[in-house]
């Protein structure tokens, strides 16, 4: 139907050619018959080597320019800076929910990008890469699916392969340091740990070096308690927020013997904020305070603040002071989750548009896994971030801010983004 259409064209068109317009000149209006019979015969042929020679090129036009055509249009229509996998719909999850529910996510299909992206704090680094909508690069649409990844090991090694362990939302390692070299040694110490908001309920334990709580990003107040088997007690306290662990100070208290008393010195014990003052319950301002061994005092603080005002207390207690050498209190060091390598976190926005995590609550033992099985380098995301694409198997329970909780499980094909 296109061939006919176009021959009728040039049908048309011949009217407005020279050969036709010479037929309407006056001169040739009453011209004989064989003259006018030989113009005829001249114009049908000029009109058959017409045909034929256009008919010849548009089948070269249509052999040579429909490829070129055909490649500039794929290529018009392609997005060279789109996400990992949205024109090579390699990244695919299949996943199952409250273990009815079978569904997948696929970059490259229905719209889906994989949005791949990575921050580092202090040479740890947390990887999201988002199965989600391309017009939801946050991840917070409905139908939006997220792998975290939390690591310190910034080589090849990580998530190369391997079981790795869910993480629990901002898991604190509460880290007791066993300095040794002062006083008794701190193993046999009896420790008590509290904090305000209770995420432990006083815990009280011997000879411990860390614990680990589970608690939510806020700022916490954690206090701990020392007793050394002299009867010397030892308290610190400092404020706490996961997501910023260095924020606020820590202090921690030497006592030297100096003449008939101690020489109490305070001293910052982490990569916290400068301290900028000290007040101690002597009235004294300075960063140590001679204590005489007949003082009245029962314990003997100091709170600490740092520019912004920020607080923390160190203090030693039972006092006159029954110890024959230097003493040092037990340093109080707070590290958050992500400082233990391969930890893992999953995320889903339901239709609803409610978030469902896996580190909203405790996993339940025996139950949750997440397998790397394959790794490989895979080409830089559309920001210039390195990536690798790895090969999953998970099990796990998502939970929502309410409590609920939901099987999930699934396999797939998924990216990281990492330094």
């Amino acid at each position: 139907m296109a061939a006919s259409a176009w021959n009728l064209g040039c049908a048309l068109n011949y009217f407005n050619t020279p050969q036709y317009r010479l037929l309407q000149l006056p001169e040739l209006q009453h011209t004989t018959v064989p003259t006018a019979l030989a113009a005829g015969l001249t114009t049908i042929a000029f009109l058959s080597t017409y045909t034929i020679l256009h008919l010849t090129l548009n089948v070269m036009k249509k052999a040579l320019i429909f490829p070129i055509f055909l490649t500039l249009l794929i290529s018009a229509c392609s997005k060279t800076d789109a996400p990992n996998g949205f024109n090579d719909p390699v990244f695919k999850v299949f996943f199952t929910i409250d273990t009815l529910q079978g569904d997948s996510i696929i970059a490259g299909i229905d719209g889906i990008y994989l949005f791949t992206n990575y921050t580092t704090t202090n040479e740890n680094f947390h990887s999201v890469n988002t199965f989600a909508d391309a017009g939801c690069p946050a991840g917070d649409c409905p139908g939006s699916l997220s792998f975290e990844f939390s690591n310190s090991v910034l080589n090849d090694t990580a998530f190369s392969g391997g079981s790795y362990r869910y993480i629990q939302l901002d898991t604190v390692s509460i880290t007791i340091f066993n300095w040794g070299g002062f006083g008794a040694p701190y193993l046999q110490h009896i420790f008590t740990l509290d904090t305000d908001p209770p995420y432990v309920d006083s815990t009280t334990a011997q000879g411990v070096t860390y614990q680990i709580l589970d608690m939510p990003n806020q700022q916490t107040h954690i206090t701990l308690r020392s007793t050394a088997p002299n009867g010397v007690v030892s308290r610190l306290e400092r404020e706490f927020i996961p997501s910023n662990i260095y924020q606020f100070p820590s202090v921690a208290l030497i006592a030297d013997r100096e003449g008939d008393g101690y020489r109490v010195r305070a001293f910052n014990d982490w990569n916290g904020p400068i301290i900028e003052k000290y007040n101690w319950n002597t009235g004294d301002t300075l960063n140590a305070v001679f204590i005489d061994s007949l003082s009245n005092l029962s314990e003997v603080a100091v709170t600490v603040t740092d520019a912004d005002g920020n607080a923390a207390i160190a203090a030693l207690a039972n006092l006159p002071f029954p110890i024959t050498s230097n003493y040092r209190s037990v340093p109080l060091t707070v590290q958050s989750s992500f400082y233990f390598d391969g930890q893992i976190a999953i995320q889903w926005i339901d239709p609803e548009g409610i978030q469902w995590r896996s580190d909203l609550s405790p996993q339940p033992q025996g139950f949750s896994f997440f397998e790397v099985l394959e790794m490989e380098p895979y080409e830089p995301n559309e920001n210039g971030l390195e990536t690798r694409k790895l090969r999953v198997n998970f099990n796990c329970t998502l939970f929502n801010a309410a409590g609920d909780s939901r099987p999930f499980t699934g396999q797939g094909v998924i990216a990281m983004a990492r330094p």
